[in-house]
């Protein structure tokens, strides 16, 4: 039996923007079910010393960095051309064009390295959730590409895009689809109704970020957590209505990507910030008083600053490339930094045990998730510079997006 065409059972697990994504039978999404960046496929070799992933398929692409999503059958990729945006449905095992749908966008950003969509489509059910470099909002039907509806953010909630593109991924709960806004201007956040895409709520007017939301239980209920510019807000994904508040910094002038890591055993989050002297941190949610979660920051160090990539806890350590190079291990329970590799600026992902490293140069290493000290078990070329996006683990298949294509591999078992 094909892997790829091997049915999947749903991820126990989950992230994040640039970015990787896993299945499960509800859905994939920016981060995988539970947005950890962690799959769930086993097997997989512990060397890639006598064996290295073998390439299946690749195919040209449009420019972005926004990652693929996959139901097993088919990947789902979205890119752009500066003046057109192109959604693709594609054979899992071949790569072949199944259907496309393209659309004109409005907005170029300021560096080319930044161009096209960024944000990751959402796979949820029968339809694809997808929001391009201008906030344009789609949703398609999975089998045929049929447009169910469209929503324009900028026309109808006075969103201000950032000069590198609109860049958070879709989440859902139950029957809405929650979005970052920009909170210039516009809302922080608003849900659009699954079915229809009518706006539900758009609320409040903190400053966001092109970090994308995700969803923790506190106290027995789900909450919504945002990443923004300067604060972490939990919000009701139904209503909106504010559950938490905590101020991280003031004043900030640059932009944070990295999604949120929820643990669950702890009831906290782990962030990073990559421009400032702030760094990595862990903030405890504790249920409170008045439908509130009170907040309480457990530990904070200046050596683990995410940039532009993600975070992975594997037996608690949180692994992470740091600002300027150097992929990182740190203690999640304490901060304590455990070791550093110079490898180029890279996102991450765990599987198996193992870590998936992908550095912008588009070498794929195979790294032991070991706190004792970086163990290489394999590197190997899958994609070409800038190679900014977390790669897709389904099965024994590899899914590879660099800024101008997208490749399929098998991974050794």
């Amino acid at each position: 039996m094909n892997p790829t065409r091997a049915r999947f059972l749903p991820y126990a697990i989950l992230h994040v923007a640039v970015l990787l994504v896993y299945s499960s039978a509800s859905g994939s999404q920016w981060g995988g079910p539970n947005r950890d960046f962690t799959a769930e496929s086993t097997g997989l070799s512990s060397s890639w010393k006598d064996r290295s992933p073998s390439e299946l398929w690749r195919r040209p692409l449009g420019i972005g960095h926004s990652a693929v999503v996959t139901n097993g059958e088919r990947v789902f990729t979205h890119c752009g051309n500066g003046e057109r945006e192109a959604i693709t449905s594609r054979d899992a095992e071949t790569g072949a064009q199944i259907w496309k749908y393209e659309y004109p966008v409005g907005f170029k950003a300021s560096n080319d390295a930044y161009g096209g969509p960024h944000a990751t489509p959402l796979l949820t059910d029968d339809r694809l959730v997808t929001i391009g470099i201008d906030g344009q909002v789609h949703a398609l039907d999975v089998a045929s590409g049929r447009v169910l509806w469209r929503r324009d953010l900028v026309r109808d909630h006075r969103l201000q895009i950032p000069q590198s593109g609109y860049a958070a991924s879709p989440i859902r709960f139950d029957d809405v689809i929650v979005i970052l806004g920009s909170g210039a201007g516009g809302p922080g956040a608003l849900a659009l109704a699954l079915d229809d895409g009518r706006t539900r709520w758009a609320r409040h007017s903190f400053r966001s970020s092109h970090a994308s939301p995700i969803a923790v239980r506190v106290g027995g209920r789900t909450v919504a957590v945002f990443h923004g510019m300067e604060e972490l807000w939990g919000l009701a994904p139904a209503t909106g209505d504010v559950v938490f508040r905590s101020v991280l910094r003031r004043g900030a002038a640059d932009n944070v990507s990295f999604t949120p890591l929820w643990r669950a055993e702890r009831s906290s989050v782990i962030i990073s910030h990559g421009y400032d002297s702030s760094g990595a941190r862990e903030v405890h949610l504790l249920a409170g008083n008045d439908n509130l979660i009170e907040v309480n920051e457990r530990w904070s160090q200046r050596k683990l600053r995410v940039e532009h990539g993600n975070g992975v806890i594997l037996d608690d350590v949180l692994y992470a490339s740091h600002r300027g190079g150097g992929f990182t291990a740190v203690d999640a329970n304490d901060g304590t930094r455990l070791w550093s590799e110079r490898i180029p600026k890279a996102t991450v992902l765990a599987a198996d045990g193992k870590l998936f490293v992908l550095d912008e140069s588009g070498i794929l290493h195979l790294v032991a998730a070991d706190r004792t000290g970086f163990r290489s078990l394999g590197s190997v070329r899958v994609a070409s510079e800038p190679a900014w996006t977390v790669p897709t683990i389904f099965d024994d298949a590899l899914y590879v997006r660099d800024r101008t294509s997208v490749a399929a591999f098998r991974l050794p078992k």
